[in-house]
């Protein structure tokens, strides 16, 4: 699942990119990204949740984290990646996909005290090497 789940987000960088160079309104483009993502996940959600118990809402905390995540965050990512699409092209987009796993990590061993195990640091430590060898390489290209 994790690989198709790359596959399909690199696609989505490659063809992001050729839809920027077409159309220059990086907002808008943002806006649909977001709209057909919306859509996709409210399909995914009625196919899987089927209890209409979990669909009911309540005005409380969870209800606002969950719409400043999906508006704010969600429309900030996008419109950084669709800029960094129009300047430096999918691959600088996709290069950093693997530091959020990282940050993540820290981020959960720091706040939530959670254990990081040795394999996993050196895993990091990998993916940081290769981020940086990626961006020489471009940089000499």
């Amino acid at each position: 699942m994790s690989k198709f789940s790359s596959l399909s987000n690199f696609g989505s960088l490659v063809s992001q990119a050729v839809v920027s160079k077409v159309y220059t309104a990086r907002l808008s483009l943002t806006k649909m990204i977001c709209f057909f993502a919306s859509l996709q996940s409210s399909f995914l959600a009625l196919f899987f949740t089927r209890n209409p118990i979990s669909w009911r809402l309540e005005w409380n905390l969870q209800l606002s984290t969950i719409a400043y995540c999906g508006v704010v965050i969600s429309a900030l990512a996008y419109y950084l990646q669709t800029w960094c699409i129009s300047y430096k092209g999918p691959i600088f987009a996709a290069m950093f996909s693997p530091l959020q796993v990282i940050t993540v990590a820290l981020f959960s061993a720091i706040s939530f005290a959670e254990r990081l195990h040795f394999g996993s640091l050196i895993r990091a430590f990998l993916v940081i090497v290769g981020l940086y060898c990626v961006l020489w390489g471009k940089k000499e290209r």
